[in-house]
């Protein structure tokens, strides 16, 4: 793989709701720089390094022995936890529920939008009908939002392959 690949936009800290998609860049800078095959130490360098001027300050209040520190995958879960502290579920909720099909937005992409916004909100058992429910209620086309709503038995994946 080539090496020369650049890291993903430095993280932002201040927006707790990017944290999912930031961490699907770094998922695939991981992959295409071949960072998965380094030792450890490495790891932790460069997500840190990654995540930008921020995530030196937040690093140093694990307070982690030193080396536990250089263990990556404790450190990735120290990031988390951390992260996870500052989750607005209602924030994120809104944003959920606050979510239509854009115009000129393919309902594949709105559909994909819709996902990513549910996994911030702890919906639980409830995740999927209130994905579809969205669907139901966000679609830019009265047609197909009336059509789904005529079907009694609607599941996220009947509205899916319905519209």
């Amino acid at each position: 793989m080539n090496n020369h690949v650049s890291p993903p936009e430095p993280f932002c800290s201040t927006n707790p709701s990017y944290r999912g998609k930031w961490i699907q860049w770094l998922d695939h800078y991981w992959t295409v720089s071949s960072l998965d095959k380094k030792p450890s130490p490495c790891q932790v360098d460069t997500v840190i390094y990654c995540m930008g001027d921020k995530a030196d300050d937040i690093f140093a209040t694990f307070k982690l022995a030193p080396k536990k520190a250089k263990i990556f995958n404790i450190v990735v879960v120290k990031f988390n936890d951390h992260f996870k502290g500052n989750m607005n579920i209602i924030y994120e909720r809104a944003r959920f529920n606050r979510r239509c099909q854009e115009e000129g937005e393919s309902i594949d992409s709105s559909i994909t939008n819709l996902h990513t916004l549910a996994k911030n909100c702890n919906f639980r058992d409830l995740h999927e009908e209130l994905i579809c429910d969205r669907i139901v209620v966000g679609c830019t086309d009265p047609k197909l939002s009336l059509s789904l709503q005529m079907i009694p038995d609607l599941t996220l994946d009947g509205a899916i392959r319905h519209a």
